[in-house]
């Protein structure tokens, strides 16, 4: 790709994609974080809650229904011992009826016959009960497996005689108090947590308009600065009076007679040990105890900047404005006639002698007249001749000749004229002619 030349490659230049965060304000962004933040560890804390609620209450309910499965083993012992399936069955539809979290109770002798069953009618379908085998002692587990529209939790319980197994009840549970509970408690949790979440997110929008109100305030400084205007009232921070601060009785000073401008602006001041006049003083004014007592945060340290900034534009503005006029003035009043062009023959400068020998006016004459109005092909040819004078400075023009200047109204004006051409850096910038009567 080096190799090929920059024309011939492909060039794409369709408006590229924006994501809408980048084109949010500032303030907004700040709002979107905060917001994404607290949803996300809010409902981080959800799962996390819900997922805590769910190990203690499994834990409770188990033990509850282990109580249960317990003491419905020591009522069966007498029946299992003298193998009365009817007491059995009886016993087991009396706890079914006392509990309406029972889905199924089975209970078998030693060798692993069933001696009684009640299941419940939603699973009397279910052919997933399971053998009782395996179940030689006490646990809780939660079985999941057994059907899939419900979850159930199966307790297995020791029927004993004089410390022999004679039998072993199996208990089945259903877990949807737990979960009916589980649930209104998370509603209830997500209800506070949403209500957490949009007055924190409100308050925040409230400060942060508050907290960006500075920054929104600098930028439109900024903006009317970038278009040229100066005269901004910029008023951060604590406005202080040095001589109060410091106990200065020197009425004489410049910061004491100009009160609407911080001292550390005012050239001048008598104040020992440091530079008496801006922007030099500024770095040592920094230290002082009245700058210190003015400055509060970075956001006054920047609007200061920013008055520093307009200050040193006004003065700069102020001398070139001075400069400009006195340039001006020199040209205006100079004895000689000047015609000054840009760099494509574009009038700039149309002198009041300029005026008197062609009869123009300069409103006539600036932006609107070219060198060829004025001077013939012969002297706009030879003004980008060189010419060399004796100390060896070599530029393009011409020495004082006899020639002629037309007048408004074509006439040709005998004076005598000299021209150059103005180069800065290389560049060229124009022409400018001078002559006379």
């Amino acid at each position: 790709m080096k190799n090929i030349p920059a024309l011939s490659r492909l060039q794409f230049r369709g408006n590229r994609f924006t994501p809408v965060y980048s084109k949010l304000s500032f303030h907004n962004k700040i709002l979107v974080v905060i917001f994404l933040l607290l949803t996300f560890f809010g409902l981080l804390g959800a799962f996390g809650f819900q997922w805590f609620l769910t190990i203690r209450f499994i834990d409770d309910y188990g033990n509850r229904f282990q109580i249960i499965a317990d003491s419905l083993s020591h009522r069966l012992k007498p029946f299992v011992l003298t193998e009365n399936n009817d007491a059995v069955t009886r016993l087991l539809a009396e706890e079914d009826l006392v509990y309406d979290s029972i889905a199924f109770l089975v209970v078998s002798d030693i060798k692993g016959g069933i001696v009684g069953k009640i299941v419940d009618d939603e699973l009397s379908g279910n052919s997933h009960i399971p053998s009782l085998n395996d179940y030689k002692n006490s646990e809780v587990g939660l079985q999941r497996g057994m059907n899939r529209d419900f979850r159930i939790t199966e307790i297995t319980a020791a029927i004993t005689h004089q410390g022999v197994n004679i039998g072993v009840v199996k208990a089945g549970f259903y877990l949807s108090s737990m979960d009916t509970f589980l649930h209104g408690i998370m509603i209830i949790y997500l209800a506070i947590l949403g209500t957490i979440i949009l007055l924190t997110f409100f308050l925040a929008r409230r400060f942060l308009r508050y907290a960006t109100r500075p920054i929104v305030t600098l930028t439109h400084i900024a903006d009317e600065i970038s278009l040229g205007n100066l005269d901004m009232d910029i008023r951060f921070g604590k406005h202080v009076n040095c001589w109060k601060i410091k106990n200065c009785n020197r009425k004489d000073c410049a910061a004491y007679t100009d009160r609407a401008i911080q001292c550390w602006f005012v050239d001048g001041t008598p104040c020992e040990g440091y530079e008496p006049k801006f922007p030099e003083k500024l770095a040592g004014c920094r230290k002082c105890e009245v700058y210190k007592t003015h400055k509060d945060d970075e956001i006054v340290q920047l609007a200061d900047s920013f008055q520093h900034m307009i200050y040193m534009l006004k003065s700069s503005q102020a001398e070139l404005e001075r400069s400009s006029k006195f340039q001006r003035n020199m040209i205006q009043n100079s004895l000689v006639g000047i015609v000054a062009t840009n760099e494509v023959g574009v009038v700039k400068i149309f002198n009041r002698v300029a005026e008197s020998l062609t009869g123009y006016q300069e409103s006539e004459v600036i932006d609107q007249l070219t060198v060829k109005d004025f001077f013939s092909k012969e002297i706009a040819r030879k003004i980008d001749h060189p010419l060399v004078y004796d100390y060896g400075v070599v530029l393009r023009g011409f020495k004082p000749m006899e020639s002629d200047i037309l007048g408004k109204h074509d006439n040709p004006i005998p004076v005598r004229l000299s021209g150059t051409n103005l180069y800065e850096d290389g560049e060229h910038l124009g022409k400018v002619f001078f002559f006379q009567d």
